[in-house]
């Protein structure tokens, strides 16, 4: 989700890139730089918490509102991702609605936004209803419009109901260039089921959004790809001439197209398919130049909005928070040797 653009890495883990991950069996598994939470209490910094006054406040009000400190209570937690160290959590209004969802980022080894109960967010059981202070972020539209939330404390209130995922074509999740009147899209973070209209088939296995930029650390460190690229059959669209086909080599990014599909691997532990030709591990399963996504199959994921580092101008990202069956995500392959 965010560029990539991270010459140190934490900062693309505090940024939403969605993708901070702990790919198999990686040394650091959750991509953070060291430290970790402080447990099960869920208190926080008492300090820091008790100085901050807390608007008591829906998701949906919040995101339409003004930045702050906020307290969204009995939020249901409807995703998560597996870092320990830096899980980003999502939460949604239990009415649903427009504007009910938003990505929390919990890091315990952020300088700008620490969180000490990185520990507490990471075994958060989706589905509960959680109570949250933090501090909602969000740019101005014309530095591309980014929000997200970060996290002071977290406190579990039970089991909830989480609304339904909203029903959605193709089209409401591509790439798309934003315009300006379209930066606040009220499905942003929601929990959504994409059902194609068409046929999808592969694009771009390195997308320029979704790598990592600047100088790669190497799969022990940090990913390389945090996901991949499918486009409408009817486009046309001509992919790379090789995906993965060595473990040493990235596959060639294709130039950006509006109708193209960004795929994350946010949830690779449910999802566990990667483009990531380099770091890839099994059981992770590689698309192959053969890979469709076929017309009527539904696959339920995160629609995300991120923003590239230094840019205006920002993109949708449909990040799967399940494993579909062969029928929907076809020709799958084994990572190569």
């Amino acid at each position: 989700m965010l560029y990539r653009n991270a010459s140190i890495f934490a900062f693309a883990c505090v940024l939403m890139v969605a993708g901070c991950r702990d790919n198999g069996t990686l040394t650091p598994a959750d991509l953070s730089m060291g430290g970790g939470g402080t447990g099960g209490t869920g208190g926080g910094d008492d300090m820091a918490v008790a100085m901050k006054n807390y608007k008591m406040s829906s998701i949906a009000m919040m995101r339409q509102g003004a930045p702050g400190d906020y307290e969204l209570d009995d939020v249901i937690a409807i995703a998560l991702t597996p870092s320990t160290k830096s899980p980003k959590l999502v939460v949604q209004d239990a009415a649903g609605g427009d504007y009910s969802a938003i990505l929390t980022d919990c890091s315990s080894s952020s300088a700008s936004h620490p969180c000490s109960v990185a520990s507490t967010v990471h075994t958060t059981v989706l589905g509960d209803k959680v109570t949250i202070k933090g501090t909602y972020i969000k740019a101005k539209l014309a530095s591309g419009g980014s929000e997200t939330f970060y996290i002071d404390s977290i406190t579990d209130n039970g089991a909830g109901t989480a609304p339904a995922p909203l029903a959605l074509a193709q089209t409401d999740v591509e790439r798309a260039v934003d315009t300006m009147a379209a930066k606040w899209n009220a499905n942003f973070f929601q929990k959504v089921t994409v059902t194609p209209t068409e046929t999808l088939v592969m694009y771009d296995w390195t997308p320029t959004e979704l790598k990592y930029s600047g100088t790669w650390p190497g799969c022990t460190t940090a990913p390389f790809v945090f996901g991949f690229a499918m486009i409408p059959m009817s486009v046309m669209a001509t992919p790379a001439n090789a995906a993965c086909t060595v473990k040493t080599a990235p596959a060639p990014s294709q130039t950006a197209n509006d109708k193209e599909i960004f795929v994350g691997t946010d949830f690779y532990k449910d999802f566990n398919v990667s483009s990531d030709c380099q770091c890839a591990k099994t059981p992770t399963t590689v698309p192959a130049q053969g890979t469709t996504w076929a017309s009527g199959k539904p696959i339920t994921g995160v629609l995300i909005y991120d923003v590239p580092f230094g840019s205006t101008v920002g993109y949708r990202q449909f990040s799967p928070t399940q494993m579909p069956d062969s029928t929907t995500l076809t020709g799958l392959v084994a990572p190569p040797m």
